[in-house]
C-alpha cells in the first residue's frame, strides 16, 4: 500500500543519491590523482633542469670530472654548464670558451657540446673545442676517435689529427692544432712558426685582455717559443719581445697598445 510505495520511493532516491555521490567521489579521486601526477611531473622536471656551472679564472685552467666519468680540462676564462646527472637520451653540455674533453664512451648516449655557433657530437674520444662567444671564434681539434661538428647549415666529420676552423662563416678543415690540446693538459703552451696575430688572439681569449695594433704588418711575423699558465700577460709580452722586437703600453686595465 502507501507504506510500500513510500519505501520504494525512498529506495529510488537513495540509489540516485548514491550514484551522484559515487560520481563526485570518482571526480574527486581523479582530481587528487592528477594533482599527484602533476607534482611528480614537476618534481621530475626540476630534476631534469638541475645544472651545475663551472667557470675558470683569467689565465687559469680547471680540471673537472663529470658524472659519467668524462674528464674535462676547462681552458682559461671559460664557462661550462652541465646537468648534475645525465638522464636523457644524450649527454648535453654548454660551453662558452675552450675545453679539452676525454669523453667516456657510451654508444647509447652520445655526448654533445653546444656552443653559440656550432655543436660537437661524439661517442667517446679526445678533442679540444674553442668557442668564445665574445671573440666570435670556433675551432675543434681531434686527437683520438671521431666527432661531428654541425649546426643547421653545416656538418663536418673529423678524424684523428684533423681540425676545423671557422673562416668567413664557414667551417674549413685543417690539421689539428695539438698545441692547444697539450696546453690544456699540461699548462705549457709551445708554439712553432705561429703568427704574432694568433698569439695575441690566444692571450686576448685566455687572459681577457684587448690589443690595439698600430702596424698590422707586425701581425704576420711568425714566432716560436713557449709560455706557462702561471705567467702573466706582461711577462709573456716581454718574452715575445725577445723573439720579435716591439713596444707595448698598457692603456687601461685590460687593453694594451702594441707599437
Amino acid at each position: 500500500g502507501r507504506k510500500q510505495f513510500i519505501q520504494r520511493t525512498h529506495q529510488i532516491k537513495m540509489r540516485h543519491i548514491i550514484r551522484i555521490a559515487t560520481r563526485y567521489v570518482a571526480i574527486l579521486l581523479l582530481a587528487i590523482g592528477l594533482g599527484w601526477a602533476f607534482r611528480i611531473y614537476l618534481s621530475d622536471k626540476k630534476k631534469e633542469i638541475q645544472y651545475q656551472e663551472y667557470t675558470s679564472e683569467v689565465g687559469r685552467r680547471k680540471e673537472i670530472t663529470l658524472s659519467d666519468g668524462t674528464k674535462v680540462h676547462l681552458g682559461p676564462s671559460s664557462k661550462m654548464k652541465v646537468p648534475t646527472v645525465f638522464t636523457t637520451e644524450t649527454r648535453e653540455i654548454e660551453l662558452d670558451g675552450e675545453a679539452l674533453f676525454d669523453v667516456t664512451s657510451d654508444t647509447n648516449k652520445p655526448f654533445i657540446i653546444k656552443t653559440s655557433m656550432y655543436s660537437v657530437k661524439v661517442m667517446g674520444t679526445i678533442f679540444n673545442t674553442i668557442a668564445y662567444s665574445k671573440h666570435y671564434v670556433f675551432e675543434t681539434s681531434l686527437l683520438e676517435g671521431s666527432v661531428i661538428v654541425y649546426n643547421q647549415e653545416e656538418e663536418v666529420e673529423l678524424k684523428p689529427h684533423e681540425g676545423v676552423t671557422l673562416v668567413n662563416n664557414k667551417l674549413v678543415k685543417s690539421q689539428a692544432d695539438l698545441n692547444d690540446i697539450y696546453y690544456l693538459q699540461s699548462g705549457l703552451y709551445q708554439f712553432e712558426e705561429v703568427s704574432l696575430k694568433k698569439l695575441l688572439n690566444k692571450l686576448s681569449m685566455w687572459y681577457g685582455v684587448e690589443f690595439e695594433i698600430t702596424n698590422n704588418r707586425m701581425l704576420e711575423k711568425t714566432l716560436s717559443g713557449k709560455f706557462r699558465e702561471n705567467d702573466n700577460v706582461e711577462h709573456i709580452l716581454t718574452a715575445i719581445q725577445s723573439l720579435y722586437p716591439f713596444n707595448y703600453t698598457k692603456t687601461t686595465n685590460n687593453t694594451y697598445k702594441i707599437h
